[in-house]
């Protein structure tokens, strides 16, 4: 191909993308100018990338919160706390220093105190990690008290101990160390450090930071926060409650609200705050939290999806909610267990993290599944599926438990489909060993998405009454479980909670009008649709009327690429439609258009054709859109590649362009602009 397009998206694996926009370009000798697509989606949406591993698109990587796990400490307070020399400390009654430790004798007859200056100024109002070790212990107590009246506990007994200590008020210029009146032993390595030194963290009535996390005594309804947020962005809020109910309010999110209790929860939430909020209330009880990470997640950038692709594809999808509430979590009361047991976390999933369940079989002869209820509506069309890898057994199914018969069985070992009754299904093996399932029925008022565990020897029959003699140690590792009313299966939407929508994706007003030829030139593709849903998904080029335009769609009809032209307000209108064999496989198809001279390319051969009619005027086309021209008919589907051409190219050009594979290598070469 010895023609330059005007204007490209994507191709042999080249993508250009920036932050807000996916780019098309045009190319001038050896230069690049930008012809963007205007793009929106305003939801996070998940994609399988380069390396076959699902990742959340544009999740930026800088975690914007500071201290999340609250182990930041300040400067070390104490002077000489090793005891390396007799200097710093001033020693009360039994108190003497050498051998680098302060060593009390018993001699004192009450409270004795062993002191070291640090000035008490702002003080008040902070934390303070503190630690000391005991050794030679004979007798007594001792604790730390640094800067006043407050102390921590009694220590007897060899040992390291740590205290958290709130300064509340303070009126001693000094860090000290007490011993009662029969204490007998000997201290060193006394520290006292500041716990959140730079003040990251606002700290409500009854909360404190000790031990590596923040804890709320419930003594009032108050806040832990952390000013942070841009308000109405879209964030991945990730934290782990160790104890109680942390809330997360409407009052400071638009998204993500709600409670949450002990575990790790991992959420997308929008703020109406700048300040990050966890709240406890008096009625949780104490509350403990740690872990927290916030990272941003960029809406309006498009997906590049390696989903059975090496070079990569442009995916646009339309809206979706995932209807299963906990797609990851298992364990949770939320899924009915029956003949089952689940491990949580034991082994890494298609994300790249340890966060996949291992789905056990008891040792009963009985059936072993998993399953949720749920109400759906009935005479629609509903698609389900789960991650899974062999972990002692080799056959699943995905039923519909709520309509006798309606199933889909899986052999994993093979990665193929065993059986379909009343349902359609797909396999799709992934990296490490993981396997893509999905069940597509038509469902009744209610159902059960059930995941049945089948015995080795399983081939066919109904799942729900093939009972087996299970090990009590096989199954499978389950990850991403996902619902939606939809007749075909589209990207992971993680749930953990609540059910979570993806928004559509729109794509487009790329170019202007000097990067079209009205008058002649060459529409190319090579798409595949999300599935063969008898549905219109267009890619135009208009100018936002109805009167000139050149529409390149999948059709209502079955597996069919046709081609609507309109010139002149009407002068030339015309169909050229081509049936395919598969329209969710990539398709090689191009519209050429020329006054009396029109064509559709296909795969290589010209399919269709018109020998008459005129054109458009010069500069009536302006823009390239992924719909139609008025807005309508998105095109939701996957794109390879993307060309637009300024002149009607031969047929020798348009085969090289649409042939699906290259007959020599001398072929390749001009198609590619090799130089040989």
């Amino acid at each position: 191909m010895a023609v330059n397009p005007s204007i490209q998206l994507g191709t042999s694996g080249n993508w250009a993308i920036k932050e807000d926009n996916l780019l098309a370009y045009k190319q001038l000798g050896n230069k690049f100018f930008d012809r963007e697509f205007d793009f929106s989606r305003g939801t996070s949406a998940t994609y399988v990338a380069r390396d076959g591993l699902i990742k959340t698109s544009d999740l930026q990587s800088t975690n914007l919160v500071q201290n999340g796990n609250f182990s930041e400490l300040g400067s070390e307070q104490v002077t000489n706390g090793n005891f390396a020399t007799d200097t710093d400390w001033t020693k009360g009654t039994g108190w003497s220093i050498s051998g680098g430790s302060a060593n009390c004798d018993g001699t004192q007859t009450g409270e004795t105190n062993l002191t070291v200056p640090s000035s008490n100024s702002g003080r008040i109002g902070n934390t303070y990690k503190c630690t000391f070790t005991v050794s030679n212990y004979s007798s007594g107590q001792i604790r730390t008290a640094p800067w006043g009246n407050v102390v921590g506990a009694w220590r007897s007994g060899n040992g390291t101990y740590t205290e958290y200590i709130y300064i509340s008020v303070g009126n001693f210029n000094a860090i000290y160390m007490q011993g009662d009146a029969s204490f007998i032993g000997s201290i060193d390595n006394v520290s006292v450090k500041e716990v959140d030194p730079n003040d990251n963290w606002s700290l409500g009535t009854g909360w404190s930071i000790g031990t590596n996390k923040a804890t709320s005594d419930a003594s009032v309804s108050s806040y832990l926060n952390q000013t942070l947020y841009t308000i109405g962005n879209l964030y991945k809020l990730k934290f782990e409650v160790l104890e109680g109910t942390i809330e997360l309010r409407s009052a400071q999110y638009s998204k993500g609200t709600g409670y949450y209790t002990t575990g790790t929860h991992e959420i997308e939430v929008i703020p109406t705050t700048t300040s990050t909020y966890f709240y406890v209330y008096t009625g949780f009880g104490q509350s403990s939290i740690t872990n927290i990470s916030v990272k941003e997640i960029k809406t309006d950038v498009p997906r590049i999806d390696f989903t059975d692709d090496t070079t990569g594809h442009l995916l646009l999808e339309p809206q979706s909610t995932n209807l299963l509430t906990y797609s990851e979590d298992f364990s949770d009361s939320y899924w009915t267990k029956s003949g089952t047991s689940i491990t949580p976390n034991a082994t890494t999933s298609p994300d790249g993290t340890t966060n996949a369940d291992n789905l056990v079989e008891d040792s009963a002869n009985s059936q072993h599944y998993l399953q949720r209820n749920f109400t759906s509506t009935t005479g629609s069309s509903y698609t389900y599926k789960i991650y899974v890898k062999m972990n002692g057994r080799r056959n699943i199914s995905l039923r519909e438990n709520g309509s006798t018969g309606y199933y889909v069985s899986f052999d994993l070992l093979n990665g193929v489909i065993l059986e379909q009754s009343n349902a359609t299904g797909t396999i799709k093996e992934l990296t490490n060993g993981w396997f893509e399932i999905t069940h597509t029925s038509v469902a009744g008022n209610s159902f059960n998405v059930a995941y049945y565990l089948l015995s080795d020897s399983y081939t066919s029959g109904n799942p729900q009454t093939s009972p087996y003699q299970g090990d009590g140690v096989s199954g499978f590792y389950i990850w991403g479980a996902m619902l939606e009313q939809n007749s075909f299966a589209t990207s992971y939407i993680p749930t953990s909670g609540s059910t979570v929508t993806r928004n559509q994706e729109l794509c487009n007003n790329s170019g202007t009008a000097s990067d079209f030829n009205s008058e002649e030139g060459v529409l190319y593709a090579e798409i595949a649709a999300l599935a063969n849903d008898l549905t219109n998904k267009q890619i135009s080029l208009n100018n936002g009327t109805t009167d000139d335009r050149i529409q390149l769609y999948y059709s209502a009809s079955s597996n069919q690429i046709s081609v609507f032209y309109k010139s002149q307000s009407g002068a030339t209108v015309f169909i050229l439609n081509h049936t395919l064999s598969d329209i969710t496989q990539f398709n090689k198809v191009a519209f050429k258009w020329k006054q009396n001279d029109f064509a559709l390319w296909s795969n290589g051969v010209e399919v269709a054709t018109q020998t008459s009619g005129v054109t458009s005027s010069t500069g009536t086309l302006t823009k390239l859109d992924f719909q139609q021209f008025n807005g309508d008919a998105d095109f939701f589907g996957k794109t390879k590649n993307l060309k637009v051409f300024k002149r009607a190219l031969t047929d020798a050009e348009l085969y090289l362009l649409t042939v699906t594979q290259y007959q020599s290598y001398q072929e390749m070469a001009t198609a590619l602009n090799y130089t040989l």
